[in-house]
């Protein structure tokens, strides 16, 4: 008898390969009971009209197991439980977890553009784009394996969001605008690279700005000659990042620094203006005049 050798085995498996590989045979082997988790099966409503996931209220019965769960704090309980599709970031845990007894969490039908949650929040969704689960993207942790970042260039790696936080597309777009206006885009391999609809402006689709997900990754390459370019991004992300309900304009922190500049406010003043609106009361004041103070004297 001949034994013919797969293809995938025939060559050393990448740690991306392995795992992913790993995660699918775990996900097949748990089917009987977790696939129906997933899809939502055993519902009394119809799953077609409502197009996000959502707890069926003629099947709760309130014991609030899966609120503690959901990592954007999306689910609340009354009587009975729900979820506020606008925080719900479409990661699926509350229904992976199969701690509801009466099987009362849906998936809904998602659609575009709300399907991009899912994709970026659940680590079991494939980017299209790329071919990676998760996030989309293996990350500056693969890059031995990946080569993205050469010899002589910076990679640089931003992550937005993570549990509890999240983060929404227009964030996002802050920070690629952000990068763009010094010459840099993200590089092709990363999803959010297929989402931008004007590369000279750093742009994203306007009909996703704001879509919710868990966590979302950038990745820039810079030439090391370029470094100096690399910390004065560095210092007006500071800035733009600086409150913890939204970023701030890289346009404000702009007019701020040229304002600086030309002596007509201080930078303390600047730093005012920008925890002004800021509600969570978390700016930095001192460390915001001191970044002011550093874009200031920048050359």
């Amino acid at each position: 008898m001949t034994v013919r050798k797969s293809k995938l085995f025939s060559r050393q498996l990448s740690r991306r390969e392995a795992i992913r590989i790993i995660i699918r045979s775990s996900t097949i082997a748990a089917a009987s009971p977790s696939i129906v988790a997933l899809a939502g099966c055993s519902s009394s409503v119809e799953t077609e009209t409502i197009t996000h996931r959502y707890i069926d209220q003629d099947v709760c019965i309130g014991c609030g197991e899966c609120v503690s769960l959901c990592p954007m704090g999306a689910i609340s309980l009354a009587e009975t439980s729900s979820i506020d599709p606008d925080e719900c970031a479409e990661c699926g845990v509350c229904s992976r977890s199969r701690v509801c007894p009466v099987n009362a969490i849906q998936q809904g039908n998602l659609k575009w553009p709300r399907v991009l949650r899912e994709v970026f929040s659940n680590p079991l969704a494939e980017h299209e784009t790329t071919g990676v689960q998760g996030r989309g993207t293996p990350g500056i942790k693969a890059n031995d394996s990946e080569k993205r970042y050469q010899h002589g260039q910076i990679g640089v790696f931003v992550e937005m969001g993570r549990p509890v936080l999240g983060t929404r597309f227009y964030d996002v777009e802050k920070v690629v605008q952000l990068f763009t206006t010094y010459g840099y885009a993200p590089v092709k391999e990363n999803p959010v690279h297929e989402l931008i609809s004007d590369h000279a402006r750093g742009l994203l689709v306007k009909e996703i700005l704001n879509e919710k997900v868990i966590s979302c990754v950038l990745e820039f390459v810079i030439p090391q000659r370029e470094s100096g370019s690399l910390l004065k991004i560095a210092e007006e992300l500071t800035l733009v990042t600086m409150c913890g309900h939204g970023l701030i304009s890289v346009n404000r922190i702009r007019r701020l620094t040229s304002q600086i500049r030309e002596g007509h406010i201080s930078a303390k003043e600047a730093a005012n203006d920008i925890a002004a609106p800021c509600v969570c009361g978390i700016v930095n004041m001192a460390r915001a005049e001191s970044t002011f103070n550093k874009l200031v004297n920048a050359v």
